[in-house]
């Protein structure tokens, strides 16, 4: 159902803020969407209205598709004027057997002069990997490619191996996975444990 707030400010904000969004704006508008056309699939929209500029100040939407555990793809644009426009594509998939492959590109497409200190067009983030279920273990490896200024890009290698709720052994990408691809599952996660007297006879 589409949800709607507006905020009325008294007199001008002190906070500093982006140029998207004027200290003397005195009133703005956030508007929700989210709207599931399918169980398996999902948008939602969030649009930022500002009555100075009489136009959207920022936004975002995106969608969701996961037709099951483990399978999944989102796709959304997010923008804030001047300042931020770009895409992000984030997976996680099944390939082959109990092998599994999961990514995520962030790209700005942002415009911006030579002289202008907003955000840079082109990569933002970049991750991709294979998972392996074993049964009783499983296996990761992920590289992650990030900018962390303006002329700096920083690079990551994630290698991991995990004996299921004993121990993990390696450097582990779990918090960049969850971080990055929404709806990511851990494989070895994906089937229910048995309950305790499932087996008793």
């Amino acid at each position: 159902m589409p949800r709607s707030l507006q905020t009325h400010y008294l007199s001008a904000q002190r906070a500093p803020r982006c140029r998207a969004d004027p200290q003397t704006d005195k009133s703005r508008m956030s508007s929700l969407l989210s709207r599931p056309p399918h169980p398996a699939w999902r948008i939602d929209a969030l649009g930022r209205y500002t009555s100075r500029l009489q136009s959207l100040a920022g936004g975002i939407v995106g969608t969701i598709y996961e037709p099951e555990l483990g399978q999944s793809v989102g796709l959304s644009y997010r923008f804030t004027r001047n300042a931020i426009n770009t895409v992000d594509l984030a997976f996680q998939t099944p390939i082959v057997g109990s092998w599994y492959a999961v990514g995520r590109y962030n790209h700005s497409i942002q415009r911006r002069r030579a002289d202008d200190n907003t955000q840079q067009p082109g990569l933002i983030e970049a991750l991709a990997g294979v998972e392996y279920d074993g049964g009783c273990w499983v296996a990761r490896a992920v590289v992650q490619r990030f900018v962390t200024g303006a002329n700096r890009r920083d690079n990551a290698v994630f290698l991991q191996v995990e004996l299921n709720g004993i121990a993990k052994v390696g450097t582990d990408p779990l918090a960049a996975l969850k971080r990055s691809i929404p709806r990511y599952r851990m494989i070895n996660q994906l089937t229910p444990l048995p309950a305790k007297f499932d087996n008793f006879q």
